[in-house]
């Protein structure tokens, strides 16, 4: 599941009703500001619960938060995406993981190719995609 970087839309209001979720996800974000990124795999590591909620909306809920954190200035890394989305996934029920992989890419005159590291957000039994080597999938 891989987080697009788009404005959100117009129509914020409609779609955008639900507090409880734009509280967790609220949450989320400050508890990896305050316990910083060190701390990622205890933010993570969340019992699944019950949850109604599809992941698409809830994917559409981070990116809007995310979204106003990059509008604000305060940056955002693959990392800090992937541990807030599957935070959130987890405590609406979904069976979320973070994957951490590599893959090789030309690089410059003196090295042919270059280590590149990446993660992402995987639902249960999703593939990673191609030419990415998985190094680590947690929890």
């Amino acid at each position: 599941m891989i987080l697009k970087k788009s404005p959100p839309p117009k129509n914020i209001l409609c779609r955008y009703r639900n507090l409880h979720l734009h509280a967790r996800v609220l949450m989320a974000f400050l508890r990896l500001i305050i316990e910083g990124k060190h701390s990622w795999m205890t933010l993570v590591d969340v019992p699944l619960r019950d949850g109604s909620y599809m992941p698409e909306t809830v994917v559409r809920y981070v990116e809007f938060w995310l979204y106003l954190a990059e509008r604000l200035g305060r940056g955002t890394t693959c990392l800090t995406r992937s541990v807030i989305l599957c935070r959130v996934l987890r405590q609406c029920g979904i069976e979320a993981r973070i994957t951490f992989a590599t893959t090789e890419t030309p690089g410059g005159m003196l090295t042919p190719l270059e280590k590149v590291r990446h993660c992402w957000v995987e639902e249960a039994g999703e593939k990673p995609p191609r030419g990415w080597a998985p190094v680590l999938r947690y929890p």
